[in-house]
C-alpha cells in the first residue's frame, strides 16, 4: 500500500540517507527507462532519517523543487517530473474557444508555431472520455455549460505542447439535478485513490489501484457523476494521505502540509479559488496497535486547514476498505460527528472477494469494488429530494458620490430561484443577510462586496459587485525633508482607491505581487502587514507569521510597522507612566510596578491569541503595486485602535527583481490628553522583520561605506538565556544595511536597506531551534529602528528595501543605488526652515513641534526630567559622517544660556551604547544669532574617522538659565551664512 517513488542512484539505503549537499542529482526511472536531474534544494534541508528521506522523495515527486535535466531542460517548481525524460523544444499551440447552441457542432482548430513545428500530430481529449485526432475537430453537447477540450501537439521527436479550448453551450433545457453542484473538489487518499507506476508489484498505471482504467477508479466515477450537476467541476487528486497515515503520530511539519496540500491545490485551482468539496479517504495504512486518537484528530485538523476551502465546504470521510482498523474506524466516525462532516460506512463491502483484485496487491478494489465505493460515497452527495438547483446570481455595480448610499442588489434567475437565502461579505468587514445592501463611503475608490446565495439541497452560488465612489476630497500631504525620499520623492507617493481587495473569506486574504522568483504579499486581515515574502519562487517564505492553537494569526510578528511615542510607559521617578484610554491602561498586561510599553500603535494588531487586528481601510492591488491604508491597534489595550493611520506603497524594484521596496507613511491623529506634553523621542520600528530561526547571525559595517569594508558580527543570545524573548541593544552602522545570515546556507543572507543607521536585533528562540517553518513562534528579528519624536499631528515617511541573496548581490544593489549614494555621502547640511526636524531628536528637551518650525528650531530644557533638564541636548540624525572630508561643523544659532562653553559630542559605528567623544567650543550666550565654526581638523577620533551622529550640549550640567533656549537656524559642514557676523 505504500507509495513507491522510483528515484534511483540517490541513496544506498534508508539507513544511509544523508542529503549533505545542495542541488543533489537523482535518477528518475519508469518502464525500464531513466533520466537524471539536479534537484534545486539547499544543503541539509532534509533530516538524515527515514522520515527525511521520505519527505525528500515526496517533495521531488510532487514537484516542490525545480529540477534540471543533464542537458539543461528545466522542470519548474510546481510541475511534477514526467515519466520520461523531457525534451527541450520550440513548439507552441493555440486553439479557438467558440460559443454554440444546444446540439449544434462547434469547430475547434489547433494551430502550431515554432522551429519544432514540423511533422506534428494532434490528440484531443474532453468531457466524458472524449478523444480525437487531427488539427480540427467538431463537437456538440446537449446540456448547457462550459466544456473544456485539451489538444496535445507532438512532433516526431516527442516535442509537445498543450492548449485548452472552452466551448460555451446555451439553449438546452436543464436536466434534472441529482447531485450537489460543486465548483472545485479535492480528493485526499492513498493508493486506492491514486498510485504511480510500480512495475515491481505489477502496477503500470497512474490512477486508483487496482482499477482497469482511469475512468473506472472511484474518484473518476465520482467526478463523472458530480459533473452532471456542474460540467465545469475542477478537481485535484493526491495520494499524500499515505504519508499522513504513516507519519501523523510523530507530527507532520507545517511546511510539509503547505507543500503537499496548500501549494498543490492553489496550483491546480489558482490562488484565491477555494475548494467546496473535500473527500478524505484514508485509514487502510494506519497502525491499529499504535493508534492515538488525540494525535490523529489534531493532525486531521491541520490537514484540512492546509487545504484552501470555503466556509461551507462539504467534507466527507469514510472508514477502511480493509479489515483490522476498528480503532481508526470508530475515531473517524466520531470525528465527523463532532465536526459536522459527512461519514460513509463501507463495512458492507469490506474485504469481500468479489470487490478485490487478485492481480495487484490482492487487497485493492477491482472495478466492482471501485464502483461500490463511488456509489456509497455519492449517496451522501445527492440533492435533497425535489430540490431545484437551477438558479444563477448576479450583482449590480453602482457608482455614487462621496458619502452617498449605494445600493447593491443580488438578482437571482432560473427555474430554481425561489426559496433562496442571502449572505453578504465585503469591504470593512460588512455582513448582511438581505437581498439588497446600502453602503456609504467617505473615500474615493472601488469597494467589492460578495453575496453567497444558498438553497437547501443545493451548493451556494456567489457573485460580486463593486461600489464605485468618487467626489471625495483628497487629504493634503506636505512632503517633509529628513524622512524617506530613498526611492523617489515623498510627494510622488499618492493615495490609491480601493481596488482588487482579496476576499475576506480566505484564511490568508493576501494581495500579491509576483515577479520572477520574488513573491510578496500583504495580509488585509492583519492590517496589511507583509506576512509572506519569498525570493525562491514560493518555496520558502522569509517572514515569520505564527498561528495560535485556536487557529488565529498572531498580530505582533510578520514584517510591519510599530510607532512609539509619549507616554513611554516607564514608572521610574521621572518616567511618563502608562498610556490610558477608555478606562484601560497599558500597565494592565504587566505586574504592578513593572512598567509597560506606553503609547504603541502596532500595524498588525493587539496582543494575545484573540487579538483585535489592524483595520485595513483601503487596499489597492494592481499586480505591480500594492497600497494600503491601515488603522493600527494600541498594544496592551483590548479592542482599542491607535490614533493614527499607517500607509504603505509596496513594489518590486524595476531595476532588480530580487528586491522588494516599501515606502511607508505615518499620519498621526492624536486627540488624547497626553498631547499636551512634548513627544519625547523613542525608538520606532519602521519596519521590523520577524523571520525564521534558520536566519540567525547578524552583520553590519562600521568602516567607510561602499568600499566592501569588513563585516562586523553582532553576537547576541537568540534565546535570551532561556527567556521567552530578548531584544538586544541597537546597532549604529556606517552603511544603512543590516544583514542576517542563513545557518543552513552560509552564502545566503536577508537584509534591510534603508536610509538610517540605527538597527535592532532580537531572538525569540529559547529552545535554540534551527528551522524554516514560518508559522512557528520561534523566530529571529531585525528592524530599522530610528530614534524619533512623533508629533500628535505629524506626518512621517520611511523607506526600506528587503532582499535575499549572497553578500555580493546585496552589496552590488546597495553600492549602485544612485539616490542612496547621494543621500549617504558623508556630508550634511540641515536648515530649519521647512516645518521639519529633518530627523533630529532632543534629549530632556523640547522644541516648538514641527508644524511651527519656520526659520529656526527652538531647543528648551524639560525641567520635569532627571537633573531638571540641565543635561539636555539635541542630536543630528543617525547617519554616516565622513571625518576624512568634514573638517568643520558650522552652527548658526542664538543662545540664551547659563554656560558660555558647549560640547560637540559624537559617536562612531557600533553599539548605540558605545564610547562618546567630544570637542569643546565657546558661545556668546546673549540671545543673538551667530555662526559658530567648530574646527575638527586634526581632532582625534574625528579627523579621518567614520562618525554616525553628534549632539550639541552645554559643558556644565549643574545649572540652567531661567530662559534657557537655543534657536538653531542651520547645522552644516559648509558655512551657509554669506557674511559671518
Amino acid at each position: 500500500m505504500k507509495r513507491i517513488l522510483l528515484l534511483l542512484g540517490l541513496f544506498i539505503s534508508v539507513a544511509g540517507f544523508a542529503q549533505k549537499r545542495a542541488n543533489p542529482r537523482v535518477e528518475i526511472s519508469y518502464g525500464g527507462q531513466s533520466y537524471s536531474v539536479t534537484v534545486g534544494v539547499p544543503a541539509r534541508y532534509y533530516a538524515p532519517t527515514p522520515t527525511g528521506k521520505l519527505a525528500f522523495e515526496n517533495a521531488v515527486y510532487n514537484g516542490i523543487w525545480t529540477l534540471t535535466t543533464d542537458d539543461g531542460c528545466v522542470i519548474p517548481a510546481g510541475t511534477k517530473p514526467p515519466n520520461f525524460k523531457p525534451t527541450c523544444c520550440d513548439l507552441s499551440v493555440v486553439v479557438n474557444s467558440p460559443t454554440t447552441t444546444c446540439g449544434v457542432a462547434a469547430t475547434l482548430t489547433a494551430s502550431v508555431s515554432g522551429t519544432s513545428a514540423t511533422g506534428v500530430t494532434y490528440k484531443w481529449t474532453g468531457p466524458n472520455s472524449y478523444t480525437a485526432s487531427g488539427a480540427a475537430i467538431q463537437v456538440a453537447q446537449s446540456q448547457n455549460g462550459l466544456y473544456s477540450y485539451t489538444v496535445t501537439a507532438k512532433n516526431s521527436g516527442n516535442c509537445s505542447a498543450i492548449a485548452q479550448a472552452n466551448v460555451t453551450v446555451s439553449g438546452c433545457n436543464p436536466p434534472p439535478n441529482t447531485y450537489l453542484a460543486f465548483n472545485r473538489a479535492v480528493f485526499v487518499g492513498n493508493s486506492i485513490t491514486k498510485h504511480p507506476p510500480a512495475p515491481g508489484i505489477g502496477w503500470l498505471y497512474y490512477w486508483g489501484m487496482a482499477a482497469s482504467a482511469e475512468d473506472k477508479d472511484f474518484v473518476h466515477l465520482m467526478l463523472a457523476a458530480l459533473r452532471t450537476a456542474n460540467p465545469n467541476l475542477q478537481h485535484y487528486i493526491t495520494y499524500d494521505g499515505a504519508y499522513f497515515e504513516g507519519n501523523y503520530l510523530a507530527g507532520i511539519p507545517d511546511n510539509l502540509y503547505k507543500a503537499f496540500y496548500t501549494d498543490n491545490v492553489e496550483a491546480a485551482f489558482g490562488a484565491g479559488n477555494l475548494a467546496d468539496f473535500i473527500g478524505v479517504y484514508i485509514s487502510e495504512n494506519l497502525d491499529n496497535g499504535a493508534f492515538n486518537e488525540t494525535q490523529f484528530r489534531a493532525q486531521l485538523d491541520k490537514l484540512l486547514a492546509s487545504i484552501p476551502h470555503t466556509s461551507n465546504c462539504t467534507i466527507q470521510f469514510r472508514n477502511s476498505f480493509w479489515d483490522g482498523q476498528n480503532l481508526s474506524n470508530a475515531a473517524i466516525q466520531q470525528y465527523c460527528l463532532d465536526k459536522g462532516y459527512k461519514f460513509v460506512d463501507i463495512s458492507s463491502i469490506r474485504e469481500l472477494s468479489q470487490y478485490m483484485s487478485p492481480d495487484v496487491d490482492g487487497h485493492h478494489p477491482n472495478d466492482a469494488g471501485m464502483a461500490a465505493l463511488a456509489s456509497l460515497q455519492l449517496e451522501q452527495l445527492k440533492t435533497t429530494s425535489g430540490a431545484n438547483c437551477d438558479f444563477a446570481v448576479s450583482v449590480n455595480s453602482p457608482s455614487v458620490s462621496c458619502n452617498t448610499n449605494g445600493v447593491l442588489t443580488a438578482t437571482v434567475t432560473g427555474s430554481g430561484s425561489s426559496g433562496v437565502t442571502y449572505s453578504w461579505s465585503g469591504a470593512d468587514g460588512l455582513t448582511a443577510s438581505t437581498q439588497s445592501i446600502a453602503v456609504q463611503k467617505s473615500n474615493n475608490g472601488t469597494y467589492a462586496y460578495t453575496v453567497s446565495v444558498g438553497k437547501s439541497g443545493c451548493t451556494a452560488k456567489t457573485a460580486t459587485g463593486n461600489l464605485i465612489v468618487t467626489g471625495c476630497s483628497s487629504s493634503t500631504y506636505v512632503a517633509k525633508p529628513g524622512y524617506g525620499n530613498l526611492f523617489a520623492d515623498n510627494s510622488t507617493y499618492v493615495d490609491k482607491p480601493e481596488f482588487n481587495r482579496p476576499s475576506s473569506s480566505l484564511q490568508f486574504p493576501r494581495a500579491f505581487i509576483i515577479q520572477g522568483n520574488t513573491r510578496v504579499a500583504i495580509n488585509t486581515k492583519l492590517g496589511s502587514v507583509i506576512d509572506y515574502m519569498s525570493f525562491n519562487g514560493g518555496l520558502f517564505s522569509t517572514v515569520n507569521s505564527p498561528i495560535w492553537g485556536n487557529g488565529k494569526d498572531d498580530a505582533g510578528r510578520q514584517l510591519m510597522d510599530a510607532a512609539y511615542t509619549n507616554p513611554n510607559g516607564s514608572v521610574n521617578a521621572f518616567g511618563e507612566g502608562p498610556y490610558e484610554e477608555a478606562g484601560q491602561s497599558t500597565a494592565q498586561m504587566h505586574p504592578p510596578g513593572a512598567g509597560s510599553i506606553g503609547n504603541n500603535p502596532v500595524q498588525g494588531g493587539g496582543a494575545g491569541e484573540n487579538p483585535l487586528y489592524g483595520d485595513t481601510e483601503v487596499c489597492y492591488a494592481d499586480g505591480s503595486l500594492v497600497y494600503y491604508k491601515t488603522r493600527p491597534v494600541q498594544w496592551d489595550l483590548v479592542n482599542i485602535y491607535g490614533q493614527m493611520r499607517m500607509k504603505g506603497w509596496i513594489d518590486i524594484d524595476p531595476t532588480n527583481s530580487k528586491v522588494v521596496r516599501r515606502h511607508a507613511r505615518w499620519e498621526m491623529q492624536r486627540v488624547d490628553p497626553y498631547i499636551a506634553n512634548y513627544p519625547t523621542p523613542r525608538q520606532q520600528e519602521a519596519p521590523c522583520w520577524y523571520t525564521t530561526t534558520d536566519f540567525k547571525r547578524v552583520f553590519y559595517r562600521s568602516g567607510r561605506p561602499f568600499t566592501n569594508a569588513p563585516l562586523q558580527e553582532y553576537v547576541y543570545d537568540e534565546g535570551g538565556g532561556g527567556q521567552e524573548q530578548i531584544i538586544a541593544p541597537p546597532i549604529i552602522a556606517s552603511e544603512p544595511v543590516i544583514y542576517m545570515q542563513s545557518r543552513t546556507n552560509p552564502n545566503l543572507y536577508i537584509a534591510i536597506i534603508t536610509n538610517g543607521a540605527r538597527f535592532s536585533v532580537g531572538g525569540f528562540n529559547n529552545e535554540y531551534i534551527t528551522g524554516n517553518a514560518p508559522t512557528s513562534f520561534k523566530a529571529h528579528y531585525i528592524g530599522a529602528t530610528p530614534l524619533m519624536s512623533l508629533d500628535p499631528d505629524g506626518v512621517y515617511d520611511f523607506d526600506a528595501a528587503f532582499v535575499q541573496g549572497t553578500l555580493a548581490e546585496i552589496d552590488n544593489y546597495v553600492y549602485n543605488h544612485v539616490r542612496l549614494r547621494a543621500q549617504w555621502n558623508g556630508r550634511f547640511s540641515y536648515v530649519f526652515n521647512g516645518k521639519s526636524r529633518m530627523g533630529f531628536f532632543l534629549h530632556k528637551a523640547k522644541d516648538q513641534l514641527e508644524k511651527n518650525i519656520n526659520t529656526y528650531i527652538s531647543v528648551k530644557p524639560l525641567t520635569n526630567t532627571e537633573n531638571a533638564g540641565k543635561d539636555f541636548n539635541i542630536s543630528t540624525p543617525e547617519k554616516w559622517i565622513d571625518g576624512r572630508v568634514v573638517k568643520h561643523v558650522y552652527v548658526r544659532m542664538a543662545v540664551t544660556s547659563s554656560d558660555g562653553a558647549f560640547w560637540l559630542r559624537w559617536v562612531k559605528p557600533g553599539l548605540a551604547t558605545g564610547t562618546e567623544y567630544y570637542k569643546e567650543f565657546n558661545v556668546i550666550a546673549d540671545g543673538q544669532f551667530r555662526t559658530y565654526d567648530i574646527d575638527m581638523t586634526g581632532v582625534a577620533n574625528w579627523d579621518g574617522s567614520d562618525i554616525t551622529s553628534f549632539v550639541l550640549r552645554k559643558r556644565n550640567n549643574n545649572d540652567t538659565h531661567p530662559q534657557e533656549e537655543w534657536k538653531i537656524e542651520f547645522i552644516s559642514d559648509t558655512n551657509l551664512t554669506p557674511i559671518n557676523p
